[in-house]
């Protein structure tokens, strides 16, 4: 299918607005019927810098989407217990599965970040090999 300028333009400031909101990419294009797909989007990008930067900023915008995802979804814990009944007594109980799927979805939320952004949000690694005093080296086994 071919995309007017206009229309492609549309489009894709769409698709980034989704995307800085925390839609992926596949989402975006199966809500608007695989027009674009993946592949026409991609293409659009690797045609026009302009258009890379833009999704690149969206992608940013959405790993602090995420971060700020991270911080309300741990921070719930409405729904961390459940109240049972067990005989006459009522006791509350850990709700293991929302605490897993919490548990999930904050993990899930830092893999993305940091692998997207690994300078913002991936692990900081140390060297192993530091210099110490003047050109002095420590090596360490591994």
């Amino acid at each position: 299918m071919r995309y007017s300028k206009n229309n492609k333009e549309s489009i894709f400031n769409e698709i980034c607005l989704r995307v800085s909101d925390g839609e992926s990419l596949v989402s975006v294009c199966k809500s608007l019927n695989n027009k674009p797909d993946r592949a026409t989007v991609y293409r659009w990008m690797m045609d026009n810098e302009e258009m890379c930067n833009r999704y690149t900023r969206a992608m940013e915008l959405r790993a602090l989407l995420f971060v700020d995802e991270i911080l309300e979804i741990s921070d719930e814990t409405s729904n961390d217990t459940l109240t049972i009944q067990k005989g006459k007594q009522v006791i509350e109980v850990e709700n293991r599965e929302w605490v897993n799927r919490s548990r999930l979805r904050v993990d899930s939320r830092k893999w993305i970040a940091s692998k997207l952004f690994p300078k913002q949000f991936g692990d900081k690694v140390e060297d192993k090999n530091k210099e110490i005093g003047d050109n002095e080296i420590i090596i360490r086994r591994v």
